[in-house]
């Protein structure tokens, strides 16, 4: 199986990007409890990552209903099947 590299995000892209609302971060943070909602593991060294269900670009809205906390692994998983899409 061919293994594609996920190619870094420029510091243009990271200041074109909206920042998380800081509450909806804490409140799924804390409804983690310190597991990848996904996988249920403690995170790695990347620590845990807020996630959109549905991504803003697709109308998806900034809420703790639309959001999840992943460890680095099972993030860039979701963000590879959904890119394949």
């Amino acid at each position: 199986m061919k293994r594609t590299r996920i190619k870094p995000i420029s510091a243009k892209e990271k200041a074109r990007r909206k920042k998380w609302n800081e509450l909806v971060l804490y409140l799924i943070q804390y409804r983690a409890r310190g597991k990848c909602e996904s996988c249920k593991k403690s995170p790695d060294f990347r620590g845990l990552q807020g996630h959109h269900i549905i991504k803003r670009s697709q109308g998806g809205e900034d809420e703790e209903t639309n959001a999840i906390v992943l460890c680095g692994k099972c993030h860039a998983k979701a963000h590879y099947i959904l890119e394949k899409d």
